[in-house]
């Protein structure tokens, strides 16, 4: 008989090249044990890069067996991939150390429709030499949430540990903090003490185990079982904090701004998060900072010192940082101690950067950065936006918003500012709705505010201002933002407003334009075809390489001249050329074995005015030829009338006349796709007899136009 015991223990997941994105307190106890192993510290037990997996997904890893034991007996289990998530909701390339030979998955979102409670299993190993353990593993993790079908109630993740071959287990839940479309960085390095667990244990075992119902995925690389560190600290997190004082010398905490106008400056505080994740202490533990401006270093200061106990985090704060004129500052950090730690690579933060700028622009955003930057779809009706405090009497002229490329063209968007007052919003200004065209995708749009008299743009000293981004209910589950996960902050500045303001981690990638702030150059719309789910499609042939170059158009609304350069390129652009008068040229080097349906390749430019910046972001498939033919234009209307879809109620069954070629997909009041497909006849029948009573979002694209209709399944 199997006996599971939950735990809460250390998990630290390290971002490769920046800071963790979660971590749990380490289990503070006087019986931890202290090292006294006679094997050189960092000793690898076993790691297994999971290269004896495949070719077909079936074939596990040597060793590994995986088991679906849910009611439902849909039999979802774990397998071997090297291609990744096969969903509608597909991913980036999974960026492991060893992605080339292949890892482990559950493909909630490829099974579709369904529950599960899937386990996969390692070989038993010996850890009877070691009295320090610990597991680290890579992963990229994407997280749906609750739904009312979902029998488990979330989606839930584990790592279990046996140390008696599997007859009975310890279960560490993973992802516990996270939120509905939370995710993790790509790849995300998780390393766990199990030493209180599996010292001197000679037959250890583990599993991972995801249980929930049609989830997206969790993929998992380099498992590796090692000598844990004895004395390790971990600097966990830097904050970089707007602070404002008060006549008694108290201060309140703004929290980071990216960008930040010379008027509406502030002081500045840093402070670290340290977390002693080892099982010895620490004396004399000190945070030195630094800050540069433009290159040149202009301030450095200490911390106090501490002493840190094992399972200890502590909060390092240095003095005021007060600097009054615009430029680009850089805080880096250096951690210093009396012991030695095992594990010094941790002990470092990468540098945090902002700028402050004479263009009137605030922003708490650190840049749209890769596909790795996450993306919401937007709920109707419900204000995502961040928060910015006024210090000095100012006007606002307009909000900048980064569209993502899956934002469906053709629906609508409106800005609005809101003051905050005792912990209430109240709605100030807004923009008029603004009509999302192919341009706008991937990129910022700037929404300029309306105001019948002028002092509706007045902001006041003190106070508190909500800028968000709202979508009507007509463009619900398709209007798709920028959202930076990239920085924790110190204190809440992001949230969604509907009745209430929630607060969110995340931040919104909106910006605040004050009075005389300078557009940023605009992207045009480019040659490049748009692909239903809002990719890019760049055409190659499945007979021979083709090289081909394609021209892209950057205008400016200011009439200054243009910048282009390239920040991430996919391996297939073979060159970049600015060519000076807002023109840049893309040569395309595409082999046969580039063309797949379940690829998802990256491409960043950057334009600049020499004053204000704006990026493009394409999401790029590359596609057969045939799959490239040119679309005609269509307007809403002649689509709207064309399209015939019936009945509505339905019963089950939904017929769709005169939309040959449209890609369809139907949305549940949640967002999330129930069902995607290619109409490929004049007269087609979908089956939703499978789905329970409610309401639907039928989302049609055809020849580059989108509607939207709703519908009701009343069986």
């Amino acid at each position: 008989m199997k006996i599971l015991t939950p735990l809460v223990l250390s998990i630290v997941c390290f971002f490769l090249s920046t800071a963790p994105i979660f971590s749990f307190p380490q289990l503070n106890s006087n019986d931890l044990l202290q090292e006294n192993s006679n094997k050189a510290f960092g000793d690898t037990i076993a790691f297994d890069d999971f290269s004896s997996g495949g070719p077909a997904t079936g074939d596990l890893p040597s060793g590994w067996s995986s088991v679906d034991v849910d009611a439902a007996g849909n039999n979802f289990t774990w397998h071997w991939t090297n291609t990744g998530p096969t969903g509608s909701y597909g991913s980036d390339p999974f960026q492991s150390a060893s992605s080339n030979n292949g890892w482990i998955m559950i493909d909630s979102d490829g099974y579709g429709q369904g529950s599960y409670n899937s386990y996969i299993y390692s070989p038993i190993y010996d850890c009877s030499a070691y009295l320090t353990i610990g597991v680290s593993f890579q992963e990229y993790y994407r997280k749906w949430g609750n739904e009312a079908s979902n029998p488990y109630g979330n989606n839930n993740t584990y790592l279990g540990v046996s140390i008696d071959s599997g007859l009975t287990w310890t279960e560490i839940e993973l992802h516990e903090f996270f939120q509905m479309g939370s995710f993790s960085l790509n790849p995300e390095e998780c390393k766990i003490n199990i030493s209180h667990l599996a010292a001197s244990a000679p037959a250890v075992q583990f599993y991972f185990r995801m249980q929930g119902y049609w989830d997206y995925w969790w993929q998992i690389d380099n498992f590796l079982l090692y000598e844990y560190q004895s004395s390790d600290l971990a600097h966990q997190h830097n904050y970089v904090s707007s602070v404002v004082y008060d006549s008694t010398n108290a201060y309140t905490s703004y929290g980071y701004y990216s960008q930040l106008p010379v008027n509406q400056l502030t002081p500045m505080r840093f402070h670290s998060q340290v977390e002693n994740i080892g099982i010895n202490p620490f004396t004399n533990l000190m945070v030195q900072y630094e800050v540069s401006k433009n290159g040149t270093n202009i301030f450095m200061d200490y911390s106090d010192s501490i002493n840190s106990n094992p399972g200890d985090t502590s909060l390092l704060f240095s003095g005021i940082f007060n600097d009054t004129t615009a430029g680009k500052f850089q805080l880096t950090s250096v951690m210093s101690h009396t012991e030695i730690d095992h594990i010094p690579q941790n002990n470092v933060m990468p540098p945090i950067s902002w700028q402050v700028n004479n263009n009137h622009v605030m922003a708490r955003d650190k840049e749209y950065s890769s596909f790795n930057n996450y993306t919401v779809y937007m709920d109707p009706d419900i204000v995502n936006g961040v928060k910015y405090h006024i210090t000095t009497f100012d006007k606002m002229q307009s909000v900048s918003v980064f569209i993502d490329a899956r934002t469906y063209p053709s629906l609508k968007i409106k800005a609005q500012v809101f003051s905050e007052e005792q912990d209430s919003l109240s709605l100030l200004i807004e923009s008029a709705e603004h009509e999302i065209a192919v341009e706008d995708l991937g990129t910022w749009i700037t929404l300029p505010l309306n105001a019948i008299d002028p002092s509706d743009k007045d902001l006041y000293a003190g106070t508190n201002y909500v800028v968000g981004v709202i979508t009507p209910e007509a463009s619900y589950g398709h209007v798709v933002i920028g959202y930076d996960y990239s920085y924790k902050q110190d204190v809440p500045v992001a949230g969604c407003y509907d009745s209430i303001w929630t607060d969110m981690d995340s931040i919104p990638m909106i910006r605040f334009n004050l009075d005389g702030a300078i557009e940023p150059p605009i992207f045009e719309e480019g040659p490049l075809e748009l692909e239903w789910g809002g990719f890019f499609i760049v055409c190659g042939s499945v007979n021979e390489t083709v090289i081909y170059s394609l021209d892209f158009q950057v205008t400016d609304p200011n009439g200054l001249p243009v910048t282009i350069e390239p920040l991430t390129l996919p391996y297939f652009v073979s060159s970049f050329w600015d060519q000076g008068n807002g023109t840049y040229t893309l040569t395309f080097h595409i082999t046969p074995d580039d063309i797949s349906e379940f690829r998802i390749y990256h491409c960043e430019i950057k334009a600049s005015n020499g004053i204000s910046e704006n990026i493009r972001c394409y999401n790029m498939m590359v596609l057969q030829e045939y799959g490239c033919t040119p679309w005609t234009d269509l307007s809403v209307e002649t689509v709207t009338e064309m399209i015939n879809i019936f009945p509505n109620p339905s019963v089950g069954l939904l017929h769709i006349e005169n939309a040959s070629g449209a890609a369809i997909s139907i949305y549940n009041t949640e967002g999330k796709a129930i069902k995607q497909l290619l109409i490929e006849s004049e007269h087609e029948a979908i089956d939703l007899s499978a789905y329970e009573n409610g309401i639907y979002f039928i989302n049609v694209i055809m020849h580059e136009t989108a509607i939207t209709r709703k519908i009701s399944l009343i069986k």
